[in-house]
């Protein structure tokens, strides 16, 4: 399942600084916690924190860079369909696998590896607040995190170097692509095309990260234009207030996904076939609607402002 092909400087790189972290396990977990600044949950939290607190217009910029470019990378990632270097490469170790909650060798659960999507998430999610805020301090953190998880993907295994190189140029160019687009078109013509174009991915994606964002960001596109026009909540400035919105709508957001699966028969809840991929879409599509259109209706009481 899936296509192998590789340089071999890539995997004399790779053997490189795994031969380092072998010899100096405590490296290891560095480099394992580097990693995690490239995950979707850190993406997720700051767009709570910007989109029901502080900056709302923001927040929805940061919602679409973020799963703009996760879906062109997974777009890609079906039509390369390379697979990871530990699965060819006996001398390649995977210290950490894509998803823990899968099997390693599970190519559907763990993806493939043709752009990474780490890379991505850092880089749209790191481009995209330097950008906005465009302080200096801000800007070389944000840069250095960026280095620094493309390098965590290839060193713990799961990517190739190429890998993170086209992963990091994917997330750069959709903040620039998504910024040009919101400031030149209509938005209800442009959500449209977003969700016509995200769409076609149904014909040929089978990985669960796919349904995943595809679920998520058509439940953002309605929730987002169903708030402007019924609900227009405002920003709020108090951080226990902040917190308060960020930790409500967390668990509506999670825990609506989680019952849909719950109450669901587990032929479809979890299985491979493309029933229960489009019925994960659907489980992300309710939680995203609830948590980002009908649940700000709630911060015109005062417990929320």
């Amino acid at each position: 399942m899936g296509v192998t092909f590789q340089f071999e400087w890539e995997i004399a790189l790779i053997s490189f600084f795994q031969n380092i972290l072998i010899t100096y396990p405590i490296l290891a977990d560095g480099v394992t916690f580097l990693t995690m600044f490239g995950e979707a949950i850190l993406s997720i939290i700051l767009i709570g924190i910007f989109y029901w607190g502080c900056n709302k217009e923001y927040g929805k910029r940061l919602l679409l860079h973020v799963a703009c470019s996760s879906l062109i990378t997974f777009y890609v990632k079906n039509i390369v369909k390379r697979r990871r270097p530990y699965f060819d490469n006996e001398e390649v170790v995977c210290f950490r696998p894509a998803d823990q909650s899968y099997d390693a060798m599970d190519i559907q659960a763990q993806g493939y590896s043709f752009p990474s999507g780490h890379a991505t998430l850092a880089s749209s999610t790191g481009v995209s607040l330097a950008r906005e805020f465009n302080k200096t301090p801000l800007t070389v953190f944000c840069i250095t995190m960026i280095i620094l998880v493309a390098f965590s993907r290839f060193i713990l295994g799961v990517h190739y170097p190429t890998d993170v190189i086209v992963g990091t140029a994917i997330g750069t160019l959709c903040v620039f692509g998504i910024d040009y687009l919101l400031s030149k078109y209509e938005k209800k013509k442009l959500y449209l095309i977003f969700a016509l174009v995200t769409s076609t991915g149904i014909f040929f994606c089978n990985s669960l990260d796919f349904y995943t964002m595809y679920g998520m960001l058509m439940g953002f596109l309605v929730a987002d234009l169903y708030e402007e026009k019924y609900v227009n909540f405002k920003e709020c400035h108090k951080p226990l207030k902040i917190l308060l919105r960020c930790a409500v709508g967390a668990l509506i957001f999670v825990g609506t996904a989680e019952i849909i699966k719950f109450i669901a028969p587990s032929s479809i809840a979890d299985g491979a076939e493309k029933v229960a991929l489009l019925f994960r879409s659907m489980r992300y599509f309710v939680g995203t609607f609830l948590a980002f259109g009908l649940y700000p209706n709630l911060f015109k009481y005062n417990i929320f402002n």
